[in-house]
């Protein structure tokens, strides 16, 4: 009986030691070739971005009613026009950041790093806030109760990532302990300073990982139904579920889509030759390609069928978008399958939907991508054909 116990215990121990392993993986998604993983950090680097807005709300109705309920508690209250200035610029400052997101959300091309700068300073300008009141409220009465809801806030409403998170809370609670060591040291307050900040920074930290490991579940289930298996992108019933969402995404935004479709050259040769084996590393190694250059939030990857993938995107300007494939072709040209084994080249097909076609039906928008296709077989393969026109990455020629 003990003998089974253990080994049941074993086993668990092993279920949740790989389950740790995979959620720590998924929290370093951009370091990760995963497609599940990157778009884990995808989900939550947006996800911290909109809640700029509901954020704002809230700290506002906070910041005025603890302004009031301290001006009210303490009539003779040394800092009163002190603080109403200072929830006055917050107030301002917040409204400016409501703008900037909806503003950028406009921006289809707009990258992660650059939603990640903007989060991260408006949670430092609420910061320096929260603890300016925290510091004039220890300094009339030896209270704390601001910096208690800043902790609460802090580790309630933003899903940081471990370092930014670790800076912030070392930050608040240096410039608390500062406020009683200034204000005449309490070692009562001190310890509860350092107790509630290291509690509140758990409490983060473990709402960082289930976050991500809810989101992970959640993207598993996903992907087993609308995904490949092998490459990790999407199949034919995950685009015909997510199409129809980026259409009207573009129609709201009036952008057009994109439509490319991208065939590995003489991949049956290829496999014929190599073995499945090595066919299969090589469908892999051309789907981290294609993420690698379709990484946005917005953008669609799908296996289509056999050697054969497509993506769908939302475009403001097609002006770069020939160049941008040719880079692709160069990438996929240098890119070396596994030792020994001959490199690849794939064949691209082009179609930009404006206007009124972007809501055509999702096969007549790939026929017309595989048209485009077909030309770029047609006329020698490791090729762009846009509009009818062959694009080269040979130096002399531009234009066939």
């Amino acid at each position: 009986m003990f003998r089974n116990l253990m080994l049941e215990e074993k086993k668990l121990e092993k279920v949740l030691v790989a389950r740790y392993k995979d959620t720590r993986a998924a929290s370093k998604g951009l370091k990760s070739n995963n497609v599940i993983y990157k778009r884990i950090e995808n989900d939550r680097i947006h996800t911290n971005f909109l809640r700029v807005i509901p954020a704002t709300i809230v700290l506002v109705i906070i910041e005025v009613c603890g302004m009031i309920w301290s001006l009210l508690a303490n009539p003779l209250f040394n800092h009163r026009q002190t603080f109403a200035l200072s929830c006055l610029v917050f107030i301002i400052i917040s409204v400016a950041f409501i703008s900037i997101v909806e503003r950028v959300l406009k921006v289809p091309e707009l990258n992660n790093e650059k939603k990640r700068r903007v989060y991260i300073l408006y949670w430092l300008i609420y910061m320096t806030e929260a603890l300016s009141f925290a510091t004039m409220e220890y300094m009339d009465n030896k209270t704390m109760n601001n910096y208690m809801v800043f902790l609460i806030v802090f580790s309630l409403l933003p899903i940081l990532e471990t370092l930014p998170k670790t800076l912030l809370f070392a930050i608040a609670m240096a410039w608390e302990l500062i406020n009683i060591f200034l204000g005449g040291a309490d070692l009562q307050n001190i310890l509860i300073v350092s107790g509630s900040t290291f509690a509140a920074f758990f409490v983060s930290y473990i709402r960082f990982y289930t976050y991500v490991d809810k989101k992970l579940t959640e993207k598993k289930l996903e992907y087993s139904a609308n995904g490949d298996s092998l490459t990790l992108l999407s199949n034919r019933r995950g685009m015909r579920e997510y199409l129809p969402l980026l259409q009207r995404y573009c129609t709201n935004n009036k952008l057009s889509l994109l439509v490319v479709m991208v065939d590995i050259d003489d991949f049956k040769r290829f496999n014929d030759k190599y073995g499945h084996v090595n066919g299969d590393i090589c469908l892999k190694t051309v789907a981290e390609s294609i993420q690698e250059f379709f990484m946005r939030p917005t953008d669609i990857c799908v296996r289509y069928g056999g050697e054969e993938f497509s993506m769908f995107c939302a475009l403001r300007n097609a002006d770069t978008i020939v160049e941008h494939m040719l880079h692709f072709l160069d990438k996929i040209e240098n890119t070396e399958i596994a030792e020994g084994l001959q490199h690849i080249t794939v064949s691209i097909g082009i179609y930009v939907a404006d206007k009124d076609d972007i809501n055509l039906p999702v096969p007549e928008l790939v026929e017309r991508a595989d048209k485009q296709l077909y030309n770029a077989k047609k006329s020698g393969k490791n090729c762009v054909s846009y509009m009818d026109k062959i694009y080269k990455n040979e130096k002399n020629i531009d234009k066939v």
